[in-house]
C-alpha cells in the first residue's frame, strides 16, 4: 500500500438533505431539483485533521509523459481523456496534445500559420463530443469553430454560434449552453452601453438544445439590465466524468449542479463559506457594484466567486475554491478532504502539497499532475543515502533537464 496522507478539513461539515436549499436571490427557476445525493457543505478552512491515504484510496499510478522537443510544454490548462488518449491544453503555448494512456507522444493541434492554416488562432479551451467523436476548438479571434477528430484530426471549419466567452457541452443528442452574464442570444447584449441593452425581462444562464436546435430547456433566470460586459471573470462551466452525467457549475453561485440521463438539472452540492469568503447576497443586483465588479472581485481575493474542476466518481466529488483552494468531498460518508495537504512517500520522495487542481478522471481515478521542477527541487535537497532510496522511475525524471508535468491517478475506493 503507498504512503499517503490527507489533510482534512473536517470543521463544521453539515449535511441536508432535500428541500434545505437556499434560494439563490437571482433564481427564479422552480425547474430545478436536488439531486437524491444532494447535500450541503459547510468549510471552515482554518481547521484541518490528518488522515491515512488508506482512507480514500486503493491504488496510485503514476505516468510521465513523453517529452520532447515536440511535446514538451509547460503546463495543463485543461485535460481530456478518451478510451485512447489523454487530451492536454496549455493555454500558454496556445497548443493541445495528444497523449497515448502510457504517456507516449502522439499529436498536437497548434494555432494556426502558413504551414497550418486549418486550426484556430487563439482559444481558451476546447469541447469534447464523445458520441460524435468531434473535438471543438473556438477561435474568440474569429467567428470560426474548428471541428477535429479525436486523434487531432483536421474535419471541417463552421461559423461559430456561441458567444465566445461562453461554455458549452454535450450530453447525450443534447447540447448544453452556459451564457455567461454579460453575453447572451441577444446581439444587444454585446454592447458596453447599458442603457442601449434595456430589455425588461429576465434571461437563462443556462439553455439546453435539441440537436436540431429547438430550445428544450431553460434555466438560472437574471435580470441582464444590471449587468455590464466586463464585469465578470470567465470560467470552465461544464466537467465531464464519465458518458453518464455532466456536472455544471457558474459564476458567483457556489452549487455544483448535475445533468444526467433523467434529463433534469439537479443541485448535487451546496458549498457554504465563512463570510470574509463569500460574495454579497445582492452583489448583481446591486447598483452599487455597477461598473465596479471586476475590482471588486480583484480587490477582496479571499472571496470565491466560482467552483472549478468539478469532477465525479461514484460519491467522490471534487471542487476548487478561492486561494487555491482543493477540497475532495465524499457525499456517502461526509468526509472531505483538502488536495493540498497530501503527504506522499510512495516512490521514496516526499511531496505535501505539491498537486496542481484536478484535471479529470479516468475510470475510477481522479488525475492530479506534479510540476516537473517541484519534483526536481525536492529530489535535489535530498542526501546522498536518501537519493539511493527513491524509485528509479522517479529518479530518472528528477535528473532530467526538464519534463513534462507527471500525472498521478488516484484510485478511491468505491
Amino acid at each position: 500500500m503507498i504512503n499517503l496522507q490527507y489533510k482534512i478539513l473536517s470543521l463544521y461539515l453539515f449535511f441536508f438533505i432535500g428541500s434545505a436549499y437556499g434560494q439563490n436571490s437571482l433564481e427564479t427557476d422552480s425547474l430545478i431539483v436536488n439531486s437524491p445525493d444532494y447535500k450541503e457543505v459547510r468549510i471552515d478552512p482554518d481547521y484541518v485533521e490528518e488522515v491515512l491515504e488508506s482512507k480514500i484510496t486503493d491504488s496510485i499510478k503514476y505516468i510521465f509523459l513523453e517529452t520532447t522537443k515536440e511535446s514538451e510544454f509547460t503546463s495543463i490548462t485543461q485535460l481530456a481523456v478518451t478510451d485512447s488518449h489523454y487530451i492536454i491544453f496549455d493555454r500558454k503555448l496556445q497548443t493541445i496534445y495528444f497523449f497515448t494512456k502510457d504517456g507516449r507522444y502522439f499529436h498536437k493541434l497548434t494555432k494556426q500559420n502558413k504551414n497550418n492554416p486549418d486550426s484556430f488562432t487563439y482559444a481558451v479551451g476546447f469541447v469534447l463530443d464523445y458520441d460524435s467523436e468531434v473535438l471543438s476548438v473556438d477561435d474568440i479571434h474569429s467567428e470560426s469553430t474548428y471541428e477535429f477528430n479525436l486523434e487531432g484530426k483536421f474535419i471541417h471549419k463552421i461559423k461559430r454560434e456561441i458567444y465566445p466567452i461562453s461554455d458549452y457541452s454535450y450530453f447525450e443528442n443534447l447540447k448544453l449552453v452556459y451564457y455567461n452574464f454579460n453575453s447572451h442570444q441577444s446581439a444587444n447584449q454585446y454592447t458596453s452601453n447599458p442603457s442601449s441593452r434595456k430589455t425588461s425581462r429576465l434571461e437563462p444562464n443556462l439553455v439546453i438544445y435539441h440537436n436540431n436546435g429547438e430550445v428544450f430547456q431553460q434555466h438560472l433566470w437574471f435580470n441582464p439590465d444590471n449587468v455590464d460586459p466586463d464585469e465578470f471573470y470567465t470560467f470552465r462551466n461544464f466537467y465531464v466524468s464519465n458518458r453518464n452525467e455532466v456536472l455544471f457549475s457558474r459564476s458567483l453561485d457556489n452549487t455544483i449542479y448535475s445533468y444526467n440521463s433523467n434529463l433534469k438539472l439537479q443541485r448535487l452540492i451546496k458549498i457554504i463559506l465563512p463570510i470574509q469568503n463569500s460574495m454579497p447576497e445582492d452583489f448583481l443586483t446591486n447598483a452599487l457594484y455597477d461598473n465596479k465588479r471586476r475590482e471588486y472581485q480583484r480587490t477582496n481575493s479571499n472571496i470565491s466567486n466560482k467552483i472549478d474542476n468539478v469532477f465525479k466518481i461514484n460519491y467522490w466529488v471534487t471542487a476548487s475554491l478561492t486561494r487555491r483552494k482543493h477540497v475532495l468531498v465524499n457525499l456517502g460518508t461526509g468526509d472531505l478532504f483538502d488536495i493540498d495537504g497530501i503527504i506522499s512517500n510512495d516512490l521514496g520522495l516526499t511531496l505535501q502539497g505539491n498537486y496542481t487542481a484536478f484535471h479529470g478522471v479516468d475510470n475510477n481515478a481522479f488525475i492530479v499532475s506534479i510540476p516537473f521542477l517541484t519534483l526536481k527541487y525536492k529530489y535535489d535537497q535530498l542526501s546522498k543515502q536518501e537519493k539511493s532510496r527513491v524509485d528509479a522511475s522517479l529518479k530518472n525524471v528528477a535528473i532530467k533537464p526538464y519534463q513534462n508535468p507527471i500525472l498521478k491517478l488516484l484510485y478511491v475506493k468505491n
